[in-house]
């Protein structure tokens, strides 16, 4: 569905588009697909497909674009805005990263359903890499030591991230 606006003074414009979405697709904290029983013929699935490249390949692709993205999302009944980074490779990779509310930092490479996703997502920003980007594996050990100074600096509960810790991580993976 299709809503438009015309001012009287104006042309037509587009103002919001509607499309239903499909409920027995929904993601888990870890940012993983999971296609309900009652949509896939094997039963529930919880999957990601890495495809078939070597590990040592994929550290070593450089990023070239990387989209912060922000979504709705609830827990424990409350909703939440949770914020999270795509990172596209130069070998075609794309690797989603984000801080789950357990205070985890997620790395999920070529999610089943990133395009479902990211369409019900707000796309917050994009940038485009400089060829000299930041490699694969330097990301992951950042993506380690950020988790380590999160957990080290003590400012929050055991077991649980703040919204703002949240944002906080995908605004500098985003960087």
């Amino acid at each position: 569905e299709v809503r438009t606006l015309c001012p009287p003074s104006g042309r037509e414009a587009v103002a919001a588009v509607f499309g239903p979405r499909d409920r027995s697709h929904e993601w888990t904290a870890a940012g993983r697909l999971v296609v309900s029983s009652s949509s896939h013929p094997g039963g529930g699935v919880q999957a990601t497909a890495a495809g078939s490249r070597e590990r040592v390949q994929r550290l070593s692709e450089r990023v070239i674009r990387v989209s912060e993205f922000v979504e709705w999302a609830t827990h424990s009944g409350k909703p939440q805005r949770l914020s999270y980074v795509m990172l596209e490779t130069d070998g075609g990779l794309k690797i989603i990263t984000e801080m789950l509310a357990d205070g985890t930092a997620s790395w999920v490479e070529e999610p089943v359903g990133l395009q479902l996703r990211n369409s019900l997502a707000r796309l917050v920003r994009i940038a485009d890499c400089p060829s000299s980007g930041a490699i694969v594996g330097e990301i992951l050990t950042w993506k380690a030591e950020m988790v380590a100074r999160a957990r080290a600096g003590g400012t929050r509960s055991a077991g649980s991230a703040s919204t703002s810790e949240r944002k906080r991580y995908a605004q500098e993976a985003f960087c």
